[in-house]
């Protein structure tokens, strides 16, 4: 028998995780067989296979999100290589322009508003048009900042069940760190006035985070990607919306586009561009404006999908128009 034949099949059932009695039974059939290849194929296989099993069982009170969940290209990337990493990996540019979904508010205040949102979400999902879903909410007063974190965590476990099914992302608004880490959830949406933490953010995920952050010019949002090279960014307000409804200097639907050729002028040659999202009161009948007059990437919406009766339809008929 071959020594390193030998030491390589110890090694392989070790990994995974097979009884001592079994190890050896199966190089006991390898002697008598002669088939070394086969065993060893065999053994390496259910070593991988072990490993992922363990991986993600063990998730559930692990700070670190399952390799199976993220994009095949950055399951052997660690965050000091993170630079070496683009936005491409996280949006597939078969569904551009892109689509974002943003909780409301109050989506984890009841337990039944957080099955709700999860349904809602679930129907919008199931037309694999969406990239990315962002939770963003607001603790009410009368919640403690314990119990309102344990809900935020039971809706980003439940959007991640919905990973293993369809292709999208899920990101934790910054107010809510510690429980995106927890889930684990794929990353963090950065608040423009918590920037300053995404290196910090970053090196707190075990795994390279998707980060986003928001932008209301195009000074801010150049200097953001400046500083932090974040994977894309929410640019807005560009039309009258509930979320800031005393709002009346808009910024209108030019400003992503605008953004976004800010970045083309001032990119370095091999530098990738972050994904520019147009938000703000978007919805079915408007999202052609920032895309397909004024160059955005694509649109994030909130109630015109969550608040629809119908929210596949209502992510069909977005997705159309901004096609047109």
């Amino acid at each position: 028998m071959n020594p390193k034949m030998a030491v390589a099949l110890k090694y392989h059932c070790a990994q995974a995780r097979l009884p001592f009695a079994i190890s050896w039974r199966i190089l006991f059939l390898w002697v008598i067989l002669g088939d070394a290849d086969s065993v060893y194929g065999w053994t390496s296989k259910s070593s991988n296979i072990f490993r992922d099993r363990h991986h993600v069982m063990s998730s559930g009170n692990s700070k670190e999100t399952p390799v199976s969940r993220l994009p095949s290209q950055l399951q052997s990337v660690n965050n000091e290589r993170y630079s070496d990493t683009t936005q491409k990996i996280w949006f597939d540019n078969e569904r551009h322009p892109f689509l974002a979904l943003i909780t409301e508010p109050d989506a984890c205040d009841t337990d039944e508003r957080i099955d709700a949102t999860v349904q809602a979400i679930h129907a919008a999902v199931s037309t694999n048009l969406i990239s990315l879903v962002s939770i963003r909410v607001v603790r009410p007063p009368h919640i403690s900042h314990e119990n309102f974190e344990d809900r935020v965590i039971k809706i980003v476990r439940l959007l991640m069940e919905l990973t293993n099914e369809y292709n999208f992302f899920v990101v934790v608004t910054s107010d809510w760190v510690d429980a995106a880490i927890a889930a684990p959830a794929h990353g963090v949406h950065v608040k423009e006035s918590h920037r300053s933490l995404i290196p910090e953010i970053r090196q707190r995920f075990p795994n390279p985070p998707l980060i986003g952050t928001s932008a209301h010019s195009i000074s801010s949002a150049v200097e953001a990607w400046s500083m932090c090279s974040p994977n894309y960014f929410f640019v807005g307000t560009c039309y009258a919306t509930q979320s800031h409804p005393d709002k009346v200097d808009l910024e209108g639907p030019t400003l992503p586009g605008k953004v976004r050729q800010a970045f083309v002028d001032e990119k370095e040659s091999e530098q990738e561009l972050p994904i520019i999202l147009a938000i703000g009161g978007v919805n079915s009948t408007n999202c052609h404006e920032p895309v397909c007059i004024y160059g955005a990437d694509g649109v994030a919406v909130i109630r015109s999908v969550l608040q629809a009766s119908d929210p596949a339809k209502a992510v069909l008929d977005i997705f159309s128009n901004m096609n047109q």
